[in-house]
């Protein structure tokens, strides 16, 4: 019996992707199918593929709970009120903050932090329609849609912008976040929270690689190779 080279992961509203290695990328175990190590051959993960799974990860968080979003936010920090370039203390500041709007707020968040040229941090995320107080800043974005501030963050300056249809689209957008430069500012690429949901619905299955008219990709210091397509709404990666 042959072993699995694919993955086929469904989204919300008919959405699958799909991943097909030029090997049997799978294997399977007593109790189950399970995905093989991501180390492949080499003496530490590969920081591209690593980068690869936390963008596949920041999507699939995003597009799961699509009908939750409702404001694309980002914060920054002002240095009079903290240290902006402390990651220690940014980050224990910025996770209490968070697991506080869970609990006092409702709060659902997927927050992706990010280095400003001076090596300052700021966070870019998606959040549910919670129980912030939204101000009018009495500016809008390039859409023409309002700019809002939110003032329970008082550690710095806001903003917030509602999600209109085009919510997918920021579910993309947030992936751009992650970079070939991006770090773990935190340990992680990204902070996710408030019971949301994470595990998209998966099968393996046997596909021909050859066959798939897709680009190619090759993952560094080893012989393998990988396909990706999105079918649905996206258009191919």
């Amino acid at each position: 019996m042959s072993l699995p080279n694919a993955k086929i992961k469904f989204y919300p509203n008919g959405v699958n992707r799909l991943s097909v290695f030029n090997y049997p990328r799978f294997r399977e175990v007593e109790r189950g199918e399970v995905e093989l190590p991501e180390t492949y051959d080499t003496d530490s993960p590969s920081r591209s593929d690593s980068i690869k799974r936390a963008k596949d990860m920041i999507f699939d968080i995003a597009y799961l709970n699509e009908s939750e979003w409702k404001y694309f936010i980002t914060f920054t920090l002002d240095r009079k009120k903290i240290d902006r370039y402390d990651v220690s203390v940014i980050k224990k500041t910025m996770i209490q903050w968070l697991k506080n709007q869970v609990k006092r707020k409702g709060l659902k968040y997927l927050i992706v932090p990010e280095f400003h040229k001076d090596k300052a941090i700021h966070f870019h995320g998606l959040i549910n329609d919670c129980d912030f107080t939204f101000i009018d800043s009495g500016k809008v974005d390039e859409a023409g849609r309002k700019i809002y501030n939110v003032r329970d963050w008082r550690l710095g300056f806001t903003t917030a912008i509602e999600l209109d249809e085009q919510k997918v689209n920021l579910c993309k957008y947030m992936v751009k976040y992650v970079t070939k430069d991006v770090q773990r500012i935190f340990g992680n690429f990204y902070l996710a929270g408030g019971h949301i949901e994470r595990v998209v619905p998966f099968e393996y299955i046997e596909l021909d690689y050859d066959t798939l008219d897709v680009p190619e990709h090759e993952i560094p210091n080893t012989d393998i190779k990988v396909k990706y397509a999105v079918m649905g709404v996206f258009e191919n990666e």
